[in-house]
């Protein structure tokens, strides 16, 4: 059923409430009929009906998620990994806190851009009213007092209908940019879309790998906690990547660990394909080592997952300054290309 994805707080809620009830003693299916019975949000009630006609169908949870369309692919791939290895709790608990903490980076992006956006869009609108109305003006002005523009006179009119333009068309760009990503961030689709462009910007790339080998070290963790052996645990983590970086190294690490001459163990080929940086490479190794592959895993996804949360904080912190920025020169050429023809008045009139 094609349905609208559930936005990041909607999410956490629906998580979080699962994994108490599962907690209490519930079973999963009884804690979708209660869901259904007491949510707020009508489509969020909906989503849990249907799931849980599934699952009275005999259906597992994670292809009852899929089957209900409301549901970004991690956490149906998630959910997946929970039926496999008989941890649902565990990763509801798990993605409650991702969309949790996604909602709050959303909230703060969307914050940082509301204001600087309004403010821009209402300097365009200066600005266009400034080229297309105010400084013709002066042409009539220049008219009046010598009879027709000399080229000093014009060199000032057109330099400043250049800059008013060409700070217009900066001004409008940046404020239709910003308005996409504002508008892009209110929807769980939107914001999918953000993380997948994060991966594509120079200085967001190191956080978009972050983000997604966090996520990939939470599904591999949860795989190898429920027993499954290590092949088939990285092929079922290895659903959850979208990132293509990651899943150019997660292959490299498969042919490492099916390498008949010399096959490597899984926290060394993870290591030698590089998809952990060296020091945390080296405490994956340690532990596996130690036979503790599951929480070694599980410790490196929380601290990838704050890692990229506090990178991507800081560049969110650095939106607004620069939008001031932008602003503040689109103020300046406003008033360069008002004030220049006027001193080519004054020096007319001298």
């Amino acid at each position: 059923m094609k349905r609208p994805l559930l936005d990041s707080l909607t999410l956490s809620e629906f998580f979080e409430s699962i994994a108490l009830m599962l907690a209490s003693g519930m079973q999963t299916s009884q804690a979708l009929w209660t869901l259904a019975q007491d949510a707020s949000d009508k489509e969020l009630a909906a989503v849990c009906r249907d799931m849980y006609q599934q699952l009275d169908e005999g259906v597992a949870l994670g292809l009852a998620a899929e089957e209900a369309g409301a549901f970004p692919p991690y956490a149906v791939q998630m959910l997946k990994i929970g039926d496999k290895s008989g941890r649902i709790e565990e990763v509801s608990r798990s993605l409650a806190t991702y969309y949790d903490e996604e909602h709050r980076l959303f909230s703060r992006l969307r914050s940082s851009l509301g204001y600087p956006c309004l403010l821009l869009g209402l300097m365009s609108v200066i600005l266009v009213v400034t080229c297309a109305l105010v400084l013709p003006v002066f042409v009539g002005v220049y008219e009046q007092m010598t009879g027709s523009l000399t080229s000093g006179s014009y060199s000032f009119v057109s330099i400043s209908l250049g800059i008013g333009w060409v700070a217009f068309a900066l001004t409008l760009i940046t404020t239709i940019f910003m308005l996409v990503l504002f508008v892009r961030s209110g929807s769980q689709t939107g914001r999918m879309s953000i993380l997948r462009l994060a991966e594509k910007v120079s200085f967001l790339k190191g956080s978009a790998y972050d983000l997604a080998v966090s996520r990939f070290s939470a599904a591999l963790s949860t795989a190898i906690a429920s027993g499954l052996n290590t092949t088939d645990a990285l092929q079922y983590a290895a659903g959850v990547v979208d990132h293509r970086e990651l899943a150019t190294r997660l292959e490299r690490a498969r042919k490492l660990m099916e390498d008949n001459s010399d096959p490597k163990g899984l926290a060394q080929a993870l290591v030698e394909a590089g998809l952990y940086q060296p020091l945390y490479g080296h405490m994956l190794t340690v532990q596996s080592a130690m036979g503790s592959t599951a929480e070694a895993l599980e410790s490196l996804s929380r601290t990838l997952f704050e890692d990229a949360l506090d990178s991507l904080s800081a560049s969110i912190d650095r939106i607004e300054p620069v939008l001031a920025a932008l602003l503040t020169v689109a103020v300046g050429a406003t008033l360069i290309a008002v004030m220049m023809p006027l001193i080519g008045i004054m020096g007319s009139i001298g």
